[in-house]
Parts: C-alpha cells; structure tokens; sequence
C-alpha cells in the first residue's frame, strides 16, 4: 500500500511538472496545441493564449484551497492562502513571449530592457516558488506545506486573532477610582 501511494504522488508530480512547463510557456504552448489539433483560427472556440495562465492560475488556487482545507485551517484562512499563491500563479504564468526576451537587447530604451528583464525575473522566480512548494508537498510528503505559508491578507488574521480567549481579545477600560473622582468634585 505504500508503494502505491508513492507511485500515484510520483504520478502527479509529473503532471504537475507538465503543468508548470506549458504555463512557463503559455504562448507556445497555446498555439501548439492549436496546431497538434489541426485547429483553425477562424473556428476556434477560444483563440486567446491568456486561457492557459488564468486557467492553470485558477487550478493552482483551488488545489491549495482544499489542501488548506484537508490540513483544518478554517475557510477565510484557506481562501486567503489560495488567493495568494492564485495571485503568484497568475505572475508565475504570465504570458511573456519568449522571442521578447531573447531580443531584449535589441530594445530601443533602457527602460524597457530592465523592465522586461525584471518581469522575467520575477515570472521564474514565482514559477520557481510554487515549483518547489509542489515539490515539498509530493516529494517530501509534507501534507502542511501550504498553512505555513504567512497570509498577506488582514481580513484572514482577524478572523484567526478572533478564536482567541475573552480575556484576551477584550481590555477592560480602566475605571476611575474614588480618590479620582473625589478630587474633580473638590476643584469645582
């Protein structure tokens, strides 16, 4: 039994491997599958390449939202950690034509050489991040890698702060004493 489940964790793993190639390369990887399946522009249902980031984003938010889910975070928590690796997934798949960056030099300003430039760089190291977050959980067989990531979100670490004891959430106001209240009445 343990062998199959390191078989079937190997298995998406390499799936996911296939995921993460084809959302590097949107662009491609759209109009590849176009042309493998004798798709013609004119009678494609969808001949946007925007499809392969946003879909594969919004995967990578659902699965974390049910991994969260499975490990017992509560749902505003699972919903922000998903929304923030969905927002990572989506600059991790952002679609940025290779040849753009292969001619980066041959751009006519600074500005958008560095600015390409950067975009790439934060593109692979987002791909990078949610790589190695995938490869944690499968690989390492850490069901709970995704609840220790730390939420951007305030909404979600208030309802998490709310959980807390009475005494805790709540300071009692300071009540005034009788030697206070006895000196505001002598002054007047």
């Amino acid at each position: 039994m343990r062998n199959l489940d390191g078989m079937w964790r190997a298995a998406n793993m390499a799936l996911w491997t296939v995921f993460f190639c084809a959302g590097l390369l949107p662009v491609e990887t759209f109009y590849l599958l176009r042309d493998l399946g004798m798709v013609l522009t004119q009678s494609a249902l969808v001949n946007s390449f925007h499809l392969v980031g946003l879909s594969l984003a919004a995967y990578m938010g659902f699965f974390v939202y049910f991994r969260c889910r499975e490990e017992g975070l509560d749902a505003p928590e699972a919903q922000g950690k998903a929304l923030q690796l969905g927002v990572v997934a989506l600059v991790a798949f952002l679609p940025l034509p290779f040849q753009q960056i292969v001619d980066v030099s041959e751009m006519p300003t600074a500005y958008f050489r560095y600015l390409t430039i950067g975009i790439a760089v934060l593109k692979v190291w987002c791909w990078l991040y949610l790589y190695l977050l995938l490869l944690v959980y499968y690989v390492l067989n850490h069901a709970a890698v995704f609840t220790g990531i730390h939420s951007w979100f305030p909404s979600t670490h208030a309802a998490h702060q709310e959980k807390g004891p009475v005494a805790d959430r709540v300071t009692p106001a300071k009540a005034p004493s009788n030697a206070d209240s006895n000196a505001c009445h002598d002054e007047s």
